[in-house]
């Protein structure tokens, strides 16, 4: 039987970010994703619900802090809706969010911000933010084995993930990736990176998006990473006990 790996971690990746003034609460900053998988669309999917909505926040919530206010307003709550906790980097400065997805329309985006306010969640007040931001999103992942190394997202479609061998920057990760992109041996993809916390152990980990992903993608794409940094010591794995 394959294993399910439960566990939580960050995802780092570039977001193109859109203020929605008329949505939410008033005089606090709404802020929605406009190219969730910019490389592999390369423009908005045409789809009628929201996309990654971030609620900016006075301080950071940790993601089990996010969570346990959640569970609080469970009766506010119709739908299975994804909450993580962010951090935006915008213009040399960072803001706190939460990040929430599978949000299943806009007019609901007041009510469920005032039944989290009541909990005691403050919002950040109403600024200008359009454009590029680096985002760190700290998020739960359920993922299921396909073969060492080698993993589906067990709760969303067309997303998979590869654990790496070696740690590495994100100025690493974007070059291998263009250069990937480049020979197009892999296919189209859209693909982020990341940490997830595993038995103690850090691992790196690349979210790789594509439509009717397969399996031969994501090992495609490990093989060229490995190729990359064939001669550096292995340190994908760092210990914390």
């Amino acid at each position: 039987m394959k294993k399910i790996v439960k566990v939580s971690g960050s995802i780092y990746k570039k977001e193109q970010l859109m203020s929605l003034d008329q949505i939410g609460l008033p005089n606090n900053t709404v802020l929605e994703a406009t190219h969730p998988y910019a490389h592999y669309y390369g423009q908005v999917p045409q789809v009628s619900k929201p996309n990654s909505i971030f609620l900016l926040t006075t301080r950071f919530y940790y993601l089990e802090e996010i969570l346990s206010l959640v569970n609080q307003v469970s009766d506010c709550l119709e739908d299975d809706i994804s909450f993580a906790s962010a951090y935006l980097e915008y213009n040399g400065k960072q803001y706190p969010a939460i990040r929430l997805k599978h949000f299943p329309n806009y007019e609901r985006l007041a009510y469920l911000q005032n039944c989290l306010k009541e909990v005691g969640m403050e919002f950040f007040p109403k600024i200008q933010i359009e454009g590029k931001s680096l985002s760190r999103v700290q998020k739960f992942f359920e993922m299921r084995e396909i073969e060492p190394g080698i993993y589906f997202d067990d709760l969303e479609n067309n997303k998979g993930y590869i654990f790496c061998d070696t740690q590495f920057s994100n100025q690493q990760f974007e070059l291998t990736m263009q250069r990937i992109k480049n020979n197009g041996n892999c296919g189209l993809v859209d693909a982020v990176h990341g940490d997830i916390l595993l038995d103690g152990i850090l691992v790196k980990i690349i979210r790789v998006f594509a439509e009717g992903i397969q399996a031969s993608t994501l090992k495609c794409i490990k093989s060229e990473f490995n190729k990359s940094f064939s001669g550096m010591e292995r340190k994908s794995k760092v210990a914390f006990f």
